[in-house]
């Protein structure tokens, strides 16, 4: 090969590597890559319309739901007096909640008391929808 000919080898090669022709991190056997980054937390701030069905009487109303990006919310139902308030924690999609839940005036819940402790989860799409039970 003339040196001509060795020289283009020796640039193109050289091109190759200073374009990343090759893995841009050393690999030493035994290592992995490093894991993907949490997912971000959906911020589950926003006024909500939809149902929601008991799960003690099978009931379904509608409802108009606030909730707040540090977790507050409350949910009013439509059809009823029934009203839910509590505190919710939401990691990456997944909303999880307690709270409280109060009956209509003058009406009791299947237990007999006003006011019982209630849960929520949901999987929440920010701004977009929140879906759960």
């Amino acid at each position: 090969m003339n040196v001509r000919g060795r020289l283009i080898l020796i640039l193109t090669a050289w091109v190759a590597t200073a374009c990343g022709g090759g893995s841009s991190a050393p690999t030493v056997a035994g290592n992995s890559p490093p894991p993907p980054p949490p997912p971000t937390n959906q911020a589950p701030g926003g006024l909500w319309y939809g149902t929601l069905t008991s799960d003690q009487n099978l009931v379904t109303e509608e409802y108009i739901a606030m909730t707040a990006n540090d977790g507050r919310f409350r949910f009013v139902s439509a059809d009823s007096d029934v009203q839910l308030r509590g505190q919710s924690q939401t990691v990456g999609m997944n909303l999880t909640g307690t709270g409280r839940a109060f009956a209509d005036t003058g009406v009791n819940w299947l237990d007999s008391n006003h006011v019982v402790d209630t849960t929520i989860t949901a999987i929440v799409a920010e701004r977009d929808s929140m879906t759960g039970s």
